[in-house]
């Protein structure tokens, strides 16, 4: 219990550092110093801290360096956003309009070519001007991104502008913001040399890369895993965080204003933020699925009844009020997650296999929202790493979900193959219940059965059906003289023997008892089972049966009976029948085929 209490602390002391107001704004304007050492590396100067600020007008150059040196212009953080620094209204709530950013800054003496000024991210259009702070009417315009006046088309961003100039000045930056709640100077301007700005702009291009290369990769194994386990709960989830995660990290980028327009700001704006919720109630599910330890109803079920009504809200919300939205989104963050990591804590204490790293990864994703919520105050996003966290915590849960996954498939492997032990057993037991076991023809609980449904198919189809029913003769003798061993060495030949016989596929051979033999002939007249009865008679007995001692020869009797010449009925009739013909074979001499020779043939 204390263990927990002292968690919870944590948590919340956490959470009280993370939402709590970093810095105040300074109440004069920063003046930038850039120096050209004669030796050694050119040290960036980076341009956050307080600037001058005119909020509803684009400043003119003369007017400009007039209101600065005469202390007119109000003073504004950047990177910060300039809702508190400007005039709000119920109709204008977010203070949409234009403003004018000034930073007082001094070049060096002499002019340097590779001097130049990265500009990363200015909301929503803007221009840049630098204006010598003595010459004003030698302003020179750096660039122009966007449209400052008419239908809105956002800015280019991440932008490297050379910087050729010399002496002390202001920059001017105007702004125009109608689409975003947070707007203005959002990223640290950097002045800085060309060679570094490539070197910088090359890396942050390869970790880019290589981030968004990792998460493909790890899309592509867990749409492979849920190929591989279309059924498990954890492969659905892992991949639909995946996705989820991939595409709210193309949507966190200003590629889709870029290439198709302001109009679908919104929409960006709104898959950006209500992901947030939505991936954050997938991990949570995933925890639950992954982890021996489910969570009560009264604990998941709210949390994802307050994810989901996140969603839908910021679906429908005016656009105005996403980055309010934003705010609520983040704390649903650790809403959510603080019942994983209580989750976690108690798996760890349990030693649950592979608990370890999801707990590495849950704490380093936690320590990076910290960290880049504390940056976006300090340090204006120069370092993000929640996305790496993410790419982590994802290929963590890849593979536990593969391990789990791996190990399933282990154990359906080894259930497939005591399945197909019973199967076998299964078709033995019933081959042992269909099949005589001394001669292994079929036995007399199969011939009852074939019998039957040769009969009934005969009479469906208008087609005879022929029974033939034969037994060896005197084969009382053999057992008395020679023994029982001799006897069923007898029956196995016999059957060996009979085995040479063309049969079509239909036809049965079966041991009806003790020396009796049975052959069903569906789709054969009488004539026909008469033939084959002839040849089969003549085959056993034109060799001895036995070849090594004794050396034995045996006769059959053989009685046959088709439907196409009796008035039978009923199977049991046709066999009577063709029992008859057997008993009449055998009082007229043995060793010969009897059948009969009137409609019906009563049963001896």
């Amino acid at each position: 219990m204390s263990q927990l209490s002292s968690l919870l602390k944590i948590w919340f002391c956490a959470i009280f550092a993370l939402f709590a107001p970093i810095g105040a704004s300074a109440n004069s304007a920063d003046h930038f110093h850039v120096q050209s050492p004669q030796t050694g590396d050119f040290d960036p100067v980076n341009l956050d801290g307080v600037w001058a600020f005119a909020f509803d007008t684009h400043l003119e150059p003369e007017a400009a360096i007039q209101a600065f040196q005469n202390g007119e212009l109000k003073s504004i953080d950047v990177p910060g956003n300039w809702v508190d620094k400007a005039p709000r209204s119920r109709e204008n709530p977010f203070a949409h309009g234009k403003a004018t950013y000034v930073a007082h800054i001094s070049l060096p003496a002499v002019a340097r070519n590779d001097l130049v000024l990265t500009v990363p991210v200015i909301r929503d259009a803007y221009r840049l001007i630098w204006v010598p702070l003595n010459e004003p009417e030698n302003a020179r315009l750096l660039t122009q991104q966007g449209t400052l006046k008419g239908d809105l088309v956002p800015a280019v961003q991440n932008l490297t502008l050379p910087l050729p100039f010399t002496g002390e000045g202001l920059l001017l930056v105007h702004v125009r913001k109608e689409l975003m709640s947070w707007g203005g100077i959002n990223l640290t301007p950097i002045i800085t040399t060309a060679r570094a700005a490539k070197s910088a702009f090359l890396i942050e291009s390869l970790l880019t890369g290589m981030a968004i290369g990792a998460m493909l990769l790890v899309c592509v194994k867990n749409l492979l895993l849920l190929r591989a386990f279309p059924r498990d709960r954890a492969a659905r989830l892992l991949t639909l965080l995946a996705l989820g995660a991939t595409l709210r990290a193309f949507a966190a980028t200003d590629m889709i204003e870029t290439l198709f327009g302001p109009e679908w700001h919104s929409l960006r704006m709104r898959l950006e933020i209500g992901l947030i919720p939505v991936l954050c109630s997938v991990a949570l599910g995933l925890h639950q699925v992954l982890l021996p330890r489910r969570f009560p109803f009264p604990v998941h079920g709210p949390v994802h009844g307050l994810g989901l009504s996140l969603t839908l809200g910021i679906l429908v919300l005016p656009t105005d009020y996403l980055y309010s939205a934003l705010i609520v989104a983040q704390a649903y963050v650790f809403v959510s997650f603080t019942p994983a990591i209580l989750h976690l804590t108690h798996s760890l204490r349990n030693r649950v296999e592979g608990v370890g790293g999801l707990v590495l990864a849950g704490c380093f994703c936690a320590f990076s929202a910290v960290h880049d919520v504390v940056s976006s105050q300090t340090i204006g996003y120069e370092f993000n790493i929640v996305p790496v966290a993410v790419i982590i915590l994802v290929s963590v849960y890849g593979q536990v979900v593969s391990r789990r996954a791996t190990a399933a498939l282990s154990r359906a492997r080894e259930l497939e193959n005591e399945r197909a032990e019973l199967r076998r057993q299964h078709s033995d037991a019933l081959h042992k219940s269909r099949h005589d076991h001394l001669t292994g023809l079929l036995n007399r609980q199969s011939f009852d059965w074939q019998l039957a449904n040769s009969f009934a198919e005969g009479v469906a189809e208008t087609r005879p059906t022929a029974v033939v029913i034969f037994d060896i003769d005197h084969f009382k003798a053999i057992n008395d003289t020679h023994g029982h061993p001799v006897g069923d060495l007898v029956l196995q030949s016999l059957a060996n023997r009979l085995a040479s016989v063309s049969l079509r596929e239909p036809d049965r051979l079966c041991r009806y008892g003790g020396e009796e033999f049975a052959l069903i002939l569906p789709d054969t007249t009488q004539a026909e089972a008469v033939g084959l009865a002839e040849h089969m008679c003549n085959l056993i007995s034109e060799a001895p049966i036995l070849q090594d001692a004794p050396r034995l020869s045996i006769t059959c009797s053989f009685g046959v009976c088709a439907t196409n010449m009796t008035d039978a009925a009923t199977p049991e009739e046709l066999l009577a029948a063709a029992d008859a013909a057997l008993y009449d074979a055998k009082s007229q001499g043995r060793n010969r085929v009897n059948w009969p020779d009137k409609p019906f043939i009563q049963a001896a």
